[in-house]
């Protein structure tokens, strides 16, 4: 076995070390030298998030469910990427998880199909549009563009989706 020994305090002296003086300013200075290390060389800390401004993103994009949660479609205007959860902005499809007539359920159920075909033609582009960056539910707000052109856009012209007003519109009517 192992010999135990005991050491003394050292009597006080009346002088302090110079680290013992200045421990908070190293321990700080040694802080940001590891978060200037992270930063430069692209060690992630935070969660993945698509900021907009350019963030590219390519297929194949599916629907979500069934241990899918990735990159996918929730709905006719909800995507997930990265596992961030993004309500497409400028446009409003219909409800398919609480449809208030099977009408909307079928309709909403098109567009979610018609995003789903729409992202898989190539690479798309997601973007910020200024205001607010989340929602109510913390999702995150963007306008997703495919070869230039609104994926709204493209649905309302469809029939697939209304332009967003600031209000659903009633699908059953």
């Amino acid at each position: 076995m192992g010999r135990i020994v005991r050491f003394r305090r050292r009597e006080a002296s009346g002088t302090t070390s110079y680290w013992v003086e200045n421990r908070s300013t190293i321990f700080s200075a040694a802080g940001w030298a590891v978060v200037t290390f992270i930063g430069v060389s692209g060690i992630g800390i935070t969660p993945r998030d698509p900021q907009g401004n350019g963030h590219i993103v390519t297929g194949p994009v599916t629907a979500c469910g069934h241990g899918n949660m990735s990159t996918c479609v929730v709905d006719g205007d909800t995507i997930r990427v990265d596992g961030v959860k993004i309500r497409l902005l400028d446009f409003n499809t219909p409800e398919i998880s609480s449809p208030s007539c099977s009408a909307e359920a079928e309709l909403g159920h098109r567009a979610k199909r018609r995003l789903i075909e729409i992202l898989n033609q190539g690479s798309f582009e997601i973007r910020t549009s200024g205001g607010r960056d989340t929602d109510r539910y913390g999702r995150k707000l963007r306008v997703v563009l495919i070869k230039g052109k609104s994926v709204g856009d493209i649905l309302v012209e469809e029939g697939l989706a209304h332009e967003w007003t600031g209000f659903k519109r009633d699908w059953c009517a």
